[in-house]
């Protein structure tokens, strides 16, 4: 996926979104925040500052930070 879509697209934020996600259903926490993290650094290049995207991203960030 990364070879046919731009490095800062949506979709391409979505899936590092999803992929952390079942690592952090795995308990997989380290995993998992690289995941939110290459997540937030595609929509703070690609989103409004206000976007409801980056409240979704933070909240996973944080609740993989609180459960290591």
């Amino acid at each position: 996926m990364r070879k046919s879509l731009p490095s800062n697209h949506p979709l391409l934020a979505t899936t590092y979104n999803n992929i952390g996600l079942v690592h952090a259903e795995k308990c997989e926490y380290d995993k998992a925040l690289e995941n939110y993290e290459s997540t937030l650094e595609i929509q703070l290049k690609s989103l409004p500052s206000n976007h409801s995207s980056l409240a979704t991203t933070y909240n996973n960030i944080g609740s993989a930070l609180k459960a290591k």
